[in-house]
C-alpha cells in the first residue's frame, strides 16, 4: 500500500446554497510523478438536478480542463529525467484549469493508501462520482451525433444554421457532398467526425480516409475551408496529437484544414457569425 494525493472536481450550480456535485477525480503520486484523472464527459443528469444549469457550457469547462489534465500527463511522462517535478497535486490542477468565478473548482488536497493510482481513480470514481450512473445521455458513437448532440448548438444560438446549406463540389475525380457550408468569397464547409473510438488503428485508418478526401478537395479549382468538428480521443494524447497534426498538415495554399473541438467552438462560432453578419449587412 501507498499514500497518494488526490482532489476531487466539484460543480456548484448554486454557491449561495453550497450544493455541489462531484465531476472528477484527480490523483497524483509525487515521487513516481505519475498523474491518473477521470473527468465525467457526459453531464445530462445535471439538467435534471439543476433545471437552470447551462450543461453546454460545463461541458465545454470539463473538456478544457480534460484537455489541459491530458497534456500536463505528457509532458510528465516525456520528462524522463523529471526536470520539472511536481511536488503536489494542487501544482498540476491549478495548471490545468484557472481559479476564477466558475462554478467548477477543485476540492482541497486529500490522502489515500492504496495499491495503485489507477485503482484508487477507479475506486474512487465508483464512490463519488455518482452523476455518471444518473447520466441518461447516450454514447456518442457516430460523426453525425458529434454535430447533433455537440456541435449544432453552438451554430444555433449563433444563429448561423439557417446560413448552412447542403452542397456538392466538383474534384478532379468524383463529386463530394457536404451537408453544412457557407460561401463568403470561398467556401467553408463544416463536416463532424468522431475520433474518440477505442482502438487506436480504428483512428488512424480513419484520419487516413479522411486525408484521401483532402487530397481530392485540394483538386477543386476554387479557395476552400474545411472544419473538422471534432470529437477527440481526450485520453489519449498522442493520439490528438496524430490526428490534429496528420490533417492540418494537408492544408494547402488553396485549402484550409482546421481542427475545431468543444475548446474552440465558442471562437470560431463568434468569428463566423461576425463574418455572415458584415457578408449579409446584418450587423
Amino acid at each position: 500500500m501507498k499514500k497518494f494525493q488526490y482532489q476531487i472536481l466539484q460543480f456548484y450550480p448554486d454557491k449561495v446554497t453550497g450544493e455541489f456535485l462531484n465531476v472528477g477525480i484527480v490523483a497524483f503520486d509525487s515521487e513516481s510523478q505519475e498523474l491518473v484523472f477521470k473527468i465525467l464527459r457526459r453531464v445530462g443528469a445535471i439538467s435534471q438536478l439543476f433545471s437552470n444549469t447551462n450543461t453546454r457550457y460545463l461541458l465545454k469547462q470539463l473538456s478544457t480542463v480534460q484537455s489541459s489534465l491530458t497534456r500536463i500527463q505528457a509532458l510528465i511522462i516525456n520528462d524522463k529525467f523529471h526536470f520539472n517535478r511536481y511536488q503536489h497535486v494542487d501544482e498540476i490542477t491549478r495548471q490545468a484549469f484557472v481559479r476564477d468565478d466558475s462554478a467548477l473548482m477543485f476540492s482541497d488536497v486529500r490522502y489515500s493508501l492504496d495499491i495503485s493510482l489507477e485503482h484508487l481513480v477507479g475506486y474512487l470514481s465508483q464512490r463519488l462520482l455518482t452523476l455518471g450512473m444518473l447520466d441518461v445521455d447516450t454514447d456518442i458513437k457516430s460523426d453525425k451525433e458529434v454535430w447533433t448532440k455537440l456541435f449544432k448548438v453552438f451554430f444555433d444560438e449563433q444563429n448561423i444554421s439557417p446560413y448552412l446549406i447542403e452542397r456538392t463540389v466538383q474534384t478532379k475525380y468524383s463529386e463530394i457532398t457536404f451537408e453544412h457550408s457557407w460561401k463568403n468569397g470561398h467556401l467553408n464547409f463544416f463536416e463532424s467526425v468522431n475520433f474518440d473510438l477505442v482502438r487506436e488503428d480504428n483512428i488512424k485508418n480513419k484520419v487516413r480516409r479522411w486525408a484521401g478526401q483532402i487530397d481530392e478537395l485540394r483538386t477543386v479549382e476554387e479557395d476552400l475551408h474545411l472544419y473538422l468538428l471534432t470529437k477527440m480521443p481526450e485520453d489519449n494524447a498522442d493520439m490528438m496529437a496524430y490526428v490534429k497534426s496528420f490533417l492540418t498538415d494537408k492544408s494547402s495554399p488553396h485549402l484550409k484544414v482546421e481542427i475545431v473541438t468543444l475548446s474552440d467552438i465558442e471562437l470560431v462560432t463568434a468569428a463566423l457569425e461576425k463574418g455572415i453578419a458584415n457578408h449579409h449587412d446584418l450587423a
